[in-house]
């Protein structure tokens, strides 16, 4: 019986020649594939979309502004996530903080990294080699002009960009409309100082409820601005192809 097993295993040896060992190359072609491969599923789990971000990055100075709200109880109202529209335009802002001195306009950016040349350019990217972006202070100016048509032009709204982005990921020279989150609480409190404030409690709360009024909040008007953007976005698209 042993002899049999034997042979039997001689006859396999010879029906089924040795596996050659793989070249090192392919070992770490393959080994590099399984890599980018469990990275890429890895961000698709765990790491949060670029839209995401931008929630988060919301939700941070939203919860930023309403410390200011509670700290001073009736001198201050904030909207978030405002949406205006006309027959022709519809414009989402992030933030409005209606205050003493009038109002803040806040566009939240929750970019990891930025670059600003001295002519205002945005840049966004680590290393020497960054990609060029769209200016969220030009962005921002469209919001403010949309806020005023609601408010009134005689009211006073103070554009401000808040990045979300780490201190030591800014470089360049951003202007002065651009605040990092954790600086936020510090320049509104001086900027915002009610001593010496424009406009009394009755005269903030009526210009809040002014902007709530003019907020469209239904489902329609959000698919309706959606649309719009879609459509910005292909004529864009359309002039550089």
């Amino acid at each position: 019986m042993m002899r049999v097993g034997v042979e039997m295993l001689g006859v396999a040896a010879v029906l089924v020649p040795p596996i050659a060992p793989l070249p090192l190359w392919k070992i770490a072609g393959v080994c590099g594939f399984l890599v980018l491969v469990i990275t890429y599923a890895y961000r698709q789990v765990f790491e949060p979309s670029g839209r995401e971000r931008g929630w988060v990055a919301e939700d941070q100075v939203a919860a930023i502004l309403e410390k200011i709200v509670q700290r001073h109880p009736g001198e201050y109202c904030l909207i978030n996530n405002l949406l205006l529209q006309d027959v022709e335009h519809s414009t989402e802002i992030d933030h409005v903080l209606v205050g003493p001195q009038g109002a803040f306009v806040l566009e939240t950016k929750a970019y990891r990294h930025v670059f600003i040349d001295p002519e205002g350019t945005w840049f966004s990217g680590p290393g020497d080699h960054p990609v060029r972006m769209a200016d969220p202070v030009v962005q921002n100016r469209g919001h403010v002009k949309a806020v005023k048509a609601v408010l009134g032009h005689d009211i006073p709204c103070a554009p401000l960009v808040v990045l979300t982005t780490a201190r030591e990921d800014l470089r360049g020279h951003p202007p002065k409309p651009v605040v990092l989150a954790e600086d936020l609480e510090a320049l509104i409190e001086v900027l915002n100082a009610p001593s010496g404030g424009r406009f009394n409690d009755q005269q903030v709360a009526a210009l809040g409820k002014r902007l709530q009024a003019s907020d469209r909040t239904d489902p329609a008007a959000w698919q309706e601005h959606l649309r719009r953007i879609q459509a910005r976005q292909a004529a864009a698209i359309a002039r550089f192809s």
